[in-house]
């Protein structure tokens, strides 16, 4: 009896059970309107060196000229590309990138805006740019910008996340 039931099981075993189903993948291969290459993923701008006495309350210094690079754009599939920067504002200003706090440098923070001059409001605001095929560098400015009567000389630096999006 004992090796009956040990080759029923054995039978049992081997016999296993299959159940067969099926899924479906589905999705949308789309053509990027641009390419923002890796190496213009991480913008540096040398704002220079200022005298203290450059600057006086609400006032800028020069404007620094930057790009945002991209590559094999086709205007086809998107005619404009927004531009939108997110970061941590001054106290003073809302519109004004405040210092990183590695910054021995205090009173002043920095302004972004567009090639025309008018600021690009922080955590809301765009800067459009109408594409053209092939490579496009977005035009772009930093200024240093007084936000307290008192200004404390050193070092600064500021760090702002950009967005790019294609309405």
């Amino acid at each position: 009896m004992k090796r009956w039931l040990f080759l029923c099981v054995c039978l049992w075993a081997n016999q296993g059970f299959a159940v067969s189903a099926s899924f479906v993948v589905q999705g949308t291969l789309v053509l990027s309107p641009c390419v923002l290459p890796p190496e213009a993923s991480q913008i540096e701008v040398d704002m220079g060196n200022w005298s203290q006495e450059t600057f006086a309350v609400s006032e800028t210094g020069p404007a620094v000229p930057f790009v945002i690079h991209l590559e094999e754009c086709y205007p086809e599939v998107a005619s404009t590309a927004e531009v939108s920067f997110n970061g941590q504002s001054t106290v003073e200003n809302t519109d004004v990138l405040s210092l990183d706090t590695s910054s021995t440098a205090t009173g002043i923070g920095i302004a972004i805006s567009g090639q025309d001059g008018r600021t690009i409001t922080l955590n809301r605001g765009v800067y459009a740019w109408r594409l053209a095929s092939g490579v496009n560098d977005i035009p772009l400015q930093a200024q240093v910008i007084v936000v307290s009567d008192t200004v404390q000389p050193g070092t600064y630096s500021a760090t702002v996340n950009f967005t790019l999006s294609y309405p």
